[in-house]
């Protein structure tokens, strides 16, 4: 595996063809050496480029010494999703996507629940698996929320409660992610804006 120490490297998912921005300081190679796992993705670099070579089998006795495969790899399938979004998954440095990985919190919902909150507005929900019905009038008739779609995005930008009426459409599980973190990054706000007003049609 690798640590950037200098340079970009684009890391394209090779099933959903997501890019995603890899900066100083990510690791290159964590899925592959935390679990075996072949590669997902093709790396390829933006510009000069330096990297430190970490053996495999050092960086699993570091991991496995002090206690942090458990953690390492919560954050590590979390950074490994929003990557794979295209809400998260551009232009978000390796710092940003760790301090989001380490805040956001997976739901699980069944068939048929509701998903509220206490009126507070305070996360953005966005869908690891499963499908979520929409209130009507939310999108078009009978369409629904997928894997790596998100709501909420009214509360998270204007504030306010989440909007009623969202329910799981089968087996979903949903990431909560903090809005107080996602307000203080511009692309995010940006992204979610743009979606917001191709959604109900308004403009600045």
């Amino acid at each position: 595996m690798y640590l950037i120490l200098t340079g970009d490297v684009d890391m394209i998912n090779t099933r959903t063809g997501v890019h995603a921005l890899l900066a100083s300081g990510a690791l290159i190679g964590e899925e592959m050496a935390l679990h075996g796992l072949a590669a997902a993705h093709t790396f390829r670099t933006r510009n000069f480029v330096n990297v430190l070579a970490i053996p495999t089998e050092l960086f699993r006795r570091f991991i496995r010494k002090n206690d942090l495969f458990k953690e390492f790899s919560r954050l590590d399938e979390n950074r490994y999703f929003l990557r794979s979004t295209w809400l998260f998954g551009q232009s978000l440095s390796h710092k940003t996507q760790n301090i989001i990985c380490q805040e956001m919190t997976l739901q699980q919902y069944s068939d048929g629940d509701a998903i509220t909150e206490n009126g507070d507005g305070s996360y953005l929900y966005v869908i690891k698996n499963g499908a979520v019905n929409c209130p009507e009038g939310y999108r078009e008739q009978g369409e629904m929320l997928l894997a790596g779609e998100y709501f909420g995005d009214a509360a998270t930008l204007f504030g306010g409660a989440l909007e009623q009426g969202f329910s799981a459409a089968c087996p979903t599980s949903i990431y909560q992610v903090p809005v107080h973190i996602v307000r203080e990054i511009p692309i995010l706000r940006w992204k979610l804006l743009e979606t917001y007003q191709r959604r109900t049609g308004t403009s600045g």
